[in-house]
């Protein structure tokens, strides 16, 4: 995690969203693996249907 020195008020704010936002695009990109390997894993699909749910999971993030 990075670290930010508080200076004021204003930049505090601008710093919590990045911060925010920084946390929550990793979470989405941990959970798109996390769903990925799912997809890989479960016999039930063919290849293509794979293929298919993988380029959807990318498409959503």
């Amino acid at each position: 995690m990075k670290r930010y020195k508080f200076t004021n008020q204003r930049s505090d704010k601008l710093i919590k969203e990045r911060l925010l936002k920084d946390i929550h695009i990793e979470n989405t990109q941990i959970r798109d693996r996390q769903l990925i390997q799912v997809v890989k894993e479960n016999s039930l699909f063919t290849d293509n249907d794979k293929l298919m749910l993988i380029m959807y999971i990318h498409e959503l993030s």
